[in-house]
């Protein structure tokens, strides 16, 4: 659940609906607002233009706890809508970011062996989506984690997701007798089982 002690960041997201010109339409989504709620967990959107909406609320409770919750709607012309109170689904999508070599083989973040000096961060931005076909709302999210850190977030529906991760404040320039071939890691599965995605490293000396 939400804890009443915490911020909680809540976005707007308004969703346009495109022709392709071969018969089919493509859905765009682009973030209207970003807001912090008030202490009392309210927030109010003004000066919204009307047509097809999401909001999402997330909330860090803890180191790699996140909570989640979103409402989609059809706003029209001067109309005003009460949301209600966002509660989280009790399901829980797990993943961690980790390192393995070309072979598949996993490696330890915390080995000291695999860094010239001890990084001061190994921070990574992770782009979690939900993969399902034929969604007309997926949920997409962007938080921070460090390798080897356990992240979870209730909230996230049952289903396929992706996830992306790319490093941040320099650790590939840490490294010792390896290096960082792509800037980029990725993967796809169920949210029933831990998601792991590794960057993989490649073997310099």
């Amino acid at each position: 659940e939400f804890d009443p002690e915490l911020p909680l960041r809540v976005a707007l997201i308004d969703i346009q609906v495109i022709p392709d010109g071969a018969g089919q339409t493509l859905r765009n989504f682009e973030t209207e607002a970003l807001i912090e709620a008030a202490p009392t967990g309210e927030f109010v959107f003004e000066g919204v233009f009307p047509g097809e909406k999401e909001v999402t609320v997330l909330q860090q409770t803890a180191p790699g706890e996140w909570v989640f919750s979103f409402a989609s709607f059809q706003l029209g012309p001067g109309e005003s809508r009460d949301l209600g109170t966002f509660s989280p689904v009790p399901e829980t999508l797990t993943l961690v970011v980790g390192l393995r070599d070309e072979t598949g083989a996993r490696l330890d973040p915390n080995d000291p062996s695999l860094w010239r000096e001890e990084p001061a961060e190994t921070r990574c931005d992770v782009l979690i989506k939900q993969e399902a076909d034929g969604l007309l709302h997926p949920i997409w999210e962007w938080v921070q984690a460090d390798l080897g850190q356990v992240i979870r977030f209730q909230g996230f529906p049952v289903g396929r997701w992706s996830v992306q991760a790319m490093p941040l404040r320099g650790w590939p320039s840490a490294l010792r007798g390896w290096s960082l071939p792509r800037n980029e890691a990725y993967v796809e599965g169920f949210s029933d089982r831990l998601l792991r995605v590794d960057f993989v490293l490649r073997r310099t000396g």
